[in-house]
């Protein structure tokens, strides 16, 4: 028997979340959204500093939750933190000291991922102290990481081994300058949104992370020369990223991987393929946390969106001009044009859920795409398993 309205409703409930928040000139949304794996590894973030701007970002985890989450509750507040101090002396070029407050405050995040697990063993200072025989003994070994998640230590070491991608967007107080920074395929565009669903200076502000962007894998070839490192178009047949957060397992030696990162079970690359890239790659990292940032002036009824790649892949058919266009008519407008004079229903097969006052334009973005008012869709989506969707709206 079909699900009712009232079923779905609850079914789609139980699998999302979503919220708004208003800051002086801006109204932010978030929403995300996982029908049928037992955890979201999305987190979407809004923080405020008064006097400063606030951030929004997106943090896409991948293996577990564990990073993203993490990520998301600590490197937004330091990253404040960081552009404060920067910006506090008279004279300073306020875009320059917040893009490199961003870069490298991310850049240190991630090596503290690092730094905070080996913190626990001992001698680490002398050259290759994993290959000691000591690290043999299961016993010694846990003495330093802990044996489950009930030991922080133990929840320190897995931040280190699973990953996250990050997009993060700093706004000023003013709401004159918007700042992005990203590590991994989560996208962000910022555009001014008509009521006809027509954008003007549309701007995309991420880059595109991964093994199939021909300058990402450039720059590794540049950086590991005469290694096969892509491999169906993956770095090393393990990530399609190339930059994140974490992922030390392809970040330090792969006998440091092996001695060490391999009991902070469960690993999400199993030691026998560490074993063969061990064997093959002796030039790491292979993965970086070098964030890439882009700036842009705000004017009012722009319209920033931040997405993962959970959306994208559903807008796959499209360039990205139409794809980001798309999206931020959809969280801003009564109608979205479509290319080829053809209907939003031709084109997805459902019609779209038209804006109210006080609904949400991030969860409204992601209704619209996935199933719209077509409650047959919507039946095939909160019963389909996909990959994590979230999504934030930065309305000015």
């Amino acid at each position: 028997m079909p699900l009712s309205s009232i079923e779905l409703d609850t079914a789609y409930s139980l699998k999302s979340s979503h919220s708004i928040n208003v800051s002086s000139g801006a109204r932010i949304s978030q929403a995300t959204f996982q029908p049928l794996k037992p955890c979201n590894e999305d987190r979407t973030v809004f923080v405020e500093r008064g006097g400063l701007g606030f951030i929004v970002g997106v943090f896409d985890g991948h293996y577990t939750q564990e990073l993203s989450d993490y990520a998301s509750r600590t490197l937004p507040k330091l990253l404040l933190d960081r552009i404060a101090d920067a910006t506090a002396t008279p004279g300073t070029d306020f875009s320059d000291a917040v893009t490199t407050s961003l870069v490298e405050g991310i850049k240190d995040f991630d090596a503290s991922l690092l730094q905070n697990l080996l913190s626990h063993f001992p001698g680490v200072d002398k050259p290759e102290w994993w290959l000691e025989p000591r690290w043999d003994d299961r016993a010694e070994m846990y003495k330093c990481i802990g044996y489950s998640n009930e030991d922080s230590r133990f929840r320190e070491a897995r931040r280190a081994v699973v990953g996250s991608t990050l997009l993060i967007a700093f706004v000023d107080e003013g709401r004159k300058h918007v700042w992005v920074a990203s590590l991994g395929d989560s996208e962000a565009a910022v555009g001014n949104v008509n009521r006809d669903g027509s954008i003007d200076n549309l701007n995309r502000l991420s880059d595109f992370h991964n093994a199939r962007n021909p300058d990402e894998v450039a720059r590794l070839q540049r950086e590991h020369p005469n290694e096969p490192f892509i491999r169906g178009n993956r770095v090393l047949g393990a990530l399609g990223v190339t930059r994140a957060l974490g992922d030390y397992l392809l970040k330090v030696p792969f006998t440091l991987s092996l001695r060490i990162l391999t009991w902070i079970y469960r690993s999400p690359i199993p030691p026998f393929e560490l074993d063969k890239l061990n064997k093959e790659f002796k030039t790491p990292p292979y993965l970086s946390s070098s964030a890439t940032v882009h700036h842009r002036p705000l004017h009012e009824g722009d319209v920033l969106v931040l997405f993962s790649d959970g959306l994208a892949d559903r807008l796959a058919s499209f360039d990205e001009t139409e794809k980001h266009s798309l999206v931020l008519s959809l969280a801003n407008a009564d109608r979205v044009p479509m290319a080829n004079e053809t209907t939003w229903a031709e084109t997805f097969g459902h019609d779209f859920i038209l804006p109210e006052p006080e609904d949400c334009p991030a969860e409204r973005v992601i209704k619209n795409i996935c199933f719209g008012t077509s409650l047959e869709k919507k039946t095939e989506v909160v019963l389909k398993e996909w990959d994590d969707i979230s999504v934030v709206v930065v309305q000015f």
